[in-house]
């Protein structure tokens, strides 16, 4: 009976490793063990603390389960510790893990419980103890029972018959045979009495043992189909004999018949040659130190198939605690191994599609911390995904306006489907501020409940200012329908105004010299008495009106007119050159005339505190390139120049506002330079002038896209370059240099 407990033990072991029972976070009983028969403990050797049992043990005990997971088996062991250990170096030196303890029941009562115990080490190193028990208490009565018995029979005997020696001493013969003959009845029916109880409880316990042999064996039969279902077995190494061997389990693994026992040096051979170093080696450590190993390996089998096995190893010791064996447990996990491997792959080339994707994407659990950050977050937002990652996204140090993002997390929880969020203003590794374009959506799952949120966006700074631009480019493009309007409407009637001026002035010409014949006339008519009268009415009204100044001053009037309507031919002319009707690449133009229209048109904004100097080359080459983006280039630098010398001329720090544009050519280029005398740009600035919507002005008096369109039209478009020199309180020099000829429109430009 004890070789069969010990093998329904060893078996049940192979089980609870293979099923994994006492993983890294729980300490738990398979579920084929809290409902099995036997009454089961599993118990932390260290202190005696039950970790874990079953309902068999629960009704034996009369505890509920939750109760004895509380209690130590010194609650229930009636044994002292030191007995207990006195037991257990017993059983070491015999060689058995059976020992008969006398347990105390819910109720007071004590039963004698024979308990089959075997180690089992934890994934983490822990060594429980796991003990299958049986109520012995009827097998432990028994021999006592007919041992007093039969003792308490004897003495009463021999009691007697002293006694009836001592009363009857000098009786009869007859007497004494009477004696003997009543001892003789007595002593046959105590042994028949014996031997009738001997019998009933002999049966009693073969009917116990056949039934426990038969539940045995039905476990048995269960765990040896779990091992063949699961390719699980055990070994065993006897390191004197270094003979191996192996269970009908691992025996199959190895694809070698059953019974087979290799030596330790051929089961070593079965390993792959890139794990053969390996498994010697901790092998070497268990069986030398006792150290225990959980490896997963791969093997050739006997038929040259690659397994991969998952092998565990422990030390078993002698009674003096020197290691004899080492023993464990032999699986093959090729197919899980294999999936795990195919996960992998997956989920790295997932990681890789994730990482290679151009947009934004961040993916939240139901709580908003961050499960993902790809590795364009970490570039957007300069934040190793380490820092963010199981952090809750309001806490993270995103440089982004998070109420905006926050709203768009609820109302996509609100309503249900994705909700798009566009122009989140963000700030820029760099510190440049931006705007990103960002769609929120919730990730579903099978419980018609959502398992978090995953947001995708994309960096749409350099979009806003393209658009920026085309709505600047729109503008001059509408303005210069308009001003080609204006200037066709505003044409014709100057046309005939300046016609009828010089007219009038070829006229006043005539009538000067009509009248001066005529004053002669009156003169030679003073002398001749018919023409006395006429002639004073006609000096008298001359007087009157005071035809000489008359004539100086209408003189000066055309004059002056003829100067306004030839300023407003200039407007004219300039208005046409700045709207450049049916020119949409690059031609040769005239620099000059450019600079001169951005100082006519912007008039208004300069002439009440500045005073415009100009210094052209008379010579200038012609420029090839888009004269309205030059135009407005250069008309966004001069305004800006005017705004600063008018702030300091406001603020009284200088007197009169001064700007001077310059034109030259130098080699191949044509140089323009506008300088102020206003208060100059601050050092910290100056590296971020031409950024897109940087600017120093006041909230509504700049939107920061003047010198970044500015830019953006002479470098790349013409492939020039602006510069500038500042210096803070004094003023600022803008340099643009602007190539005279564009190779890429050789043999295309019209002069």
């Amino acid at each position: 009976m004890k070789t069969s407990l010990a093998l329904f033990w060893a078996t049940l072991t192979l089980l609870i490793l293979m099923t994994g029972l006492g993983s890294a976070n729980a300490v738990q009983l398979p579920a084929e063990l809290r409902d099995h028969g036997a009454i089961i403990l599993l118990i932390d050797p260290q202190d005696g603390a039950i970790l874990d049992t079953n309902t068999s043990a629960a009704a034996f005990y009369g505890y509920p389960v939750s109760v004895l997971r509380t209690m130590h088996i010194q609650d229930i062991n009636m044994f002292d510790a030191e007995e207990v250990a006195e037991e257990m170096r017993r059983a070491r030196s015999e060689q058995r893990n059976y020992f008969l303890f006398p347990h105390r029941l819910a109720d007071g009562v004590v039963r004698t419980v024979e308990v089959y115990s075997s180690p089992y080490r934890m994934p983490d190193g822990r060594s429980l103890l796991l003990s299958i028990i049986h109520d012995a208490t009827d097998k432990a009565i028994v021999e006592p029972e007919n041992l007093a018995y039969r003792t308490r029979l004897e003495s009463l005997v021999a009691q007697r018959s002293k006694e009836a020696m001592a009363a009857h001493f000098r009786t009869t013969m007859v007497t004494v045979v009477a004696l003997l003959l009543l001892l003789g009845l007595l002593f046959w029916l105590y042994r028949k009495h014996r031997n009738m109880k001997q019998y009933r409880l002999q049966y009693e316990l073969e009917q116990q043992r056949n039934q426990a042999q038969q539940e045995l064996r039905a476990s048995e039969e269960l765990l040896a189909t779990a091992a063949r279902m699961a390719r699980f077995g055990g070994w065993r190494v006897d390191l004197a004999e270094q003979k191996v061997v192996w269970s009908e389990g691992v025996a199959m693994i190895h694809d070698r018949e059953p019974g087979y026992s290799p030596d330790v040096s051929e089961g070593i051979s079965y390993y792959a040659p890139e794990w053969r170093e390996h498994i010697t080696r901790i092998f070497r450590e268990c069986a030398n130190s006792g150290v225990s190993y959980d490896q997963e390996m791969e093997i050739i089998t006997a038929k040259g198939r690659r397994v991969w096995v998952r092998t565990t190893g422990d030390a078993v010791r002698d009674e003096q605690g020197e290691i004899t064996q080492v023993h464990g447990a032999f699986q093959d996990v090729t197919v899980r191994k294999q999936a795990e491997l195919a996960l992998g792959h997956t989920l790295q080339e997932l990681a890789h599609l994730v990482a290679a994707i151009p947009s934004l994407l961040i993916s939240l659990d139901r709580k908003q911390n961050v499960v993902r950050w790809n590795q364009k977050a970490e570039e957007l937002f300069g934040l190793h995904s380490k820092v963010v990652l199981g952090r809750s996204l309001r806490d993270c140090p995103v440089p982004w306006e998070w109420e905006m993002v926050s709203q768009a997390l609820e109302e996509c929880e609100r309503i249900g489907s994705p909700v798009r969020v566009d122009d989140v203003p963000f700030t820029q590794r760099g510190g440049e501020p931006g705007f990103l374009g960002i769609s929120v959506s919730m990730i579903p799952h099978d419980d018609d409940d959502h398992r978090g949120f995953l947001l995708l966006g994309r960096d749409i700074t350099r979009t806003r200012l393209l658009e920026n631009q085309l709505l600047q480019a729109q503008k001059m493009e509408s303005l210069g329908h308009l001003a080609a309007g204006i200037a066709h409407e505003i044409n014709t009637p100057i046309q005939f105004v300046g016609s009828n001026l010089s007219f009038l002035r070829d006229s006043c010409e005539n009538i000067k010299q009509m009248l001066q014949h005529y004053s002669n006339f009156l003169e030679a008519g003073r002398n001749l008495a018919e023409l006395a009268v006429p002639v004073e009415t006609v000096e008298r009204y001359k007087a009157d009106i005071d035809l000489d100044f008359l004539l100086r001053e209408i003189g000066a009037s055309l004059e002056e007119v003829q100067v306004g309507v030839d300023r407003v031919a200039g407007i004219v002319r300039s208005m046409r050159m700045l709207s450049h009707p049916g020119k949409q690449g690059k031609a040769a133009v005239d620099l000059n005339g450019i600079l001169e229209s951005v100082v006519i048109l912007s008039r208004n904004e300069w002439k009440r505190h500045v005073a415009i100097e100009t210094n052209f080359q008379q010579d200038l080459p012609m420029v090839v390139c888009m004269a309205a983006e030059i135009s407005q280039a250069v008309l966004n630098l001069l305004v800006n120049a005017v705004q600063a010398v008018a702030e300091q001329v406001e603020s009284g720090r200088i007197a009169q506002g001064r700007i001077g544009i310059a034109s030259r050519q130098d080699g191949d280029w044509v140089e323009i330079r506008i300088e102020d005398n206003g208060g100059g740009i601050a050092p910290e600035h100056q590296p971020r002038i031409f950024d897109p919507f940087f600017t120093t002005k006041d909230v509504g008096k700049g939107t920061g896209q003047g010198l970044a369109i500015a830019h953006a039209v002479i470098v790349g478009k013409h492939g020039g370059a602006i510069t500038f020199t500042s210096d803070p309180g004094i003023g600022t020099v803008f340099i643009v240099r602007l190539p005279v000829f564009d190779a890429d429109q050789a043999g295309k430009v019209e002069p």
